[in-house]
């Protein structure tokens, strides 16, 4: 989950009692609160009493959700490793630029239990291999509708390309659709608040892309359904759409970039990214930082040259200086985006400051975007990935259906 922020919440005292009961397994007060004081948290939001009536709902449905899934994954003798949890908060930490293993030190610090993190990825782990098990195997796309895509984009070179995210919110039956669509509204109002739209993607989103900030690729003109369509044609890069009423539900579109077809988008360039991190704990008090600053802008200013950059960063003892590796630019996050998108090769960046520590950068090689067309492999993968969504979202509507769930 993306969009964590350094604001320090104030510890809660213990919440007892019962919020549901799913199949008769227990979702606690204590869960509720412990998962709203997070989501508040990761979506930069105040904690007030207005918020958290308007929150504490989708909280609700949210962990009734990940406990159907637990249920089912638990039915099919399903297990998760030690391993994979450890990986995912790896990926967790670089998403928000935190150092190796310090997750748990994060959390602490802001006063939550890592408990609901923990909750929230085994869910996510389990329901992802539920769905390998039981649906992947169904989802079958043939050449012919890969040919008919194929020959489509031919015809369609030079046309327009938009670069979308989405938040799918299901409408499960016809009364739930106005409080969706409430709560769509609401989330459009964060997102244009500027709360983080992968984080609110991953809480919120009920399609399979959530796992990815609903990040659905590059998508050509005609591609989507024609209320989609028509979204897209009006939104500027940068904005997300109004609520979208669809069959089944209620979309969020976020046009993040645009490019004609067969031409290359400048967030598709590569580069070799290195960097020297020096860490600020959340107490480290003002006049420090300020020191700190200044002591990242004399490095930046004397340090030229991809070799010497990587010496003087062998020479630190913070683990997180060296080689981040070949990274696309539309996959760095925006406030490094705008550091490293106009350095010379070799040349060091000015010292950003983020939630964790000052960070400096230095760009050792940059790969033109390519200007092909996708390949058969790209087009099948998203082709079956539409279908793994709309059939997933169909399971999880089933055992919700076929579910004994009483909310307290």
């Amino acid at each position: 989950m993306t969009g964590l922020v350094a604001s320090t919440v104030p510890a809660q005292g213990q919440v007892v009692g019962i919020a549901a009961v799913v199949n008769e397994e227990v979702i606690s007060a204590f869960d509720v609160e412990n998962r709203l004081r997070f989501n508040l948290m990761s979506e930069n939001l105040p904690d007030n009493s207005q918020t958290r009536r308007r929150r504490k709902p989708q909280v609700l449905l949210n962990l009734v959700d990940e406990k159907l899934q637990m249920q089912e994954a638990k039915r099919l003798n399903i297990s998760i490793e030690e391993a994979e949890i450890k990986e995912a908060e790896r990926i967790l930490e670089a998403q928000n630029n935190l150092p190796t293993g310090s997750l748990s030190r994060f959390l602490k610090s802001r006063g939550l239990e890592q408990t609901t993190l923990l909750a929230k990825i085994q869910a996510e782990i389990a329901w992802g291999k539920v769905i390998r098990r039981r649906v992947l195997a169904r989802v079958d796309i043939s050449d012919e509708e890969v040919d008919e895509v194929l020959a489509r984009l031919q015809s369609r070179r030079g046309t327009e390309q938009r670069l979308v995210s989405e938040i799918f919110l299901a409408v499960d039956a016809p009364e739930q659709a106005e409080n969706i669509r409430q709560l769509a509204l609401r989330l459009v109002r964060q997102i244009r608040d500027n709360s983080p739209f992968p984080a609110i993607a991953q809480q919120f989103s009920h399609s399979v892309t959530s796992r990815l900030g609903g990040d659905i690729g590059w998508i050509g003109e005609g591609e989507l359904s024609p209320e989609l369509e028509q979204a897209l044609a009006s939104l500027p890069i940068g904005d997300v759409s109004e609520p979208i009423s669809s069959p089944g539900g209620f979309y969020l579109l976020y046009l993040r970039d645009k490019k004609r077809l067969g031409e290359a988008s400048a967030l598709d360039v590569r580069v070799n990214l290195k960097q020297i991190y020096i860490p600020l704990p959340a107490s480290t008090p003002e006049q420090t930082i300020a020191a700190r600053m200044v002591d990242a802008n004399r490095i930046s200013q004397q340090i030229g040259g991809c070799d010497t950059f990587d010496t003087y960063g062998r020479t630190l003892e913070f683990g997180e200086s060296g080689d981040l590796g070949t990274l696309r630019i539309g996959d760095v996050p925006s406030n490094v985006r705008d550091v490293i998108g106009d350095l010379k090769i070799g040349e060091a960046s000015a010292p950003l400051k983020m939630q964790e520590g000052i960070r400096i950068f230095m760009v050792c090689d940059r790969q033109k975007a390519s200007t092909d067309l996708p390949d058969r492999n790209a087009i099948r993968e998203r082709l079956g990935r539409q279908r793994l969504d709309m059939m997933a979202r169909r399971y999880l509507r089933d055992l919700r259906h076929d579910a004994v769930i009483e909310s307290r």
